[in-house]
């Protein structure tokens, strides 16, 4: 089973800071962080062959994985895969995008105007 997560040592900032481990064949043990490392407490930590990795445990860190593949943030809670957004409704009462399975969430101003060619 293939696990992604960010690397805790020898980070670049970059999108290689990022990588994916095998449960198998990678994973040495299992636990969890203590305020260590810039790290928030009691964070999954992964001690692999190659060293510690932590568990995806932030929006954030989502985003910035899978941004080259479309997702981008909408709202502070949220990350959407742009390439799923059938149109964007404006509304005084807050601006909405909707998906194709009827789904929708809420979009923040600055990111409806940006994705204005999907409002409706």
């Amino acid at each position: 089973m293939e696990i992604t997560g960010v690397k805790l040592t020898n980070r670049t900032g970059a999108d290689s800071d990022f990588c994916t481990f095998d449960a198998e064949d990678d994973i040495v043990y299992i636990r969890l962080s203590r305020k260590d490392r810039g790290i928030p407490d009691k964070v999954v930590v992964f001690q692999t062959e190659f060293g510690p990795v932590a568990a995806l445990a932030k929006l954030e860190s989502y985003h910035e994985l899978l941004k080259d593949y479309g997702f981008d943030c909408l709202d502070p809670s949220y990350v959407v895969n742009t390439k799923k957004i059938k149109h964007i409704k404006k509304s005084p009462y807050g601006n909405e995008a909707f998906f194709h399975n009827g789904e929708s969430v809420p979009i923040s101003r600055s990111k409806t105007e940006e994705y204005k060619h999907l409002v409706r």
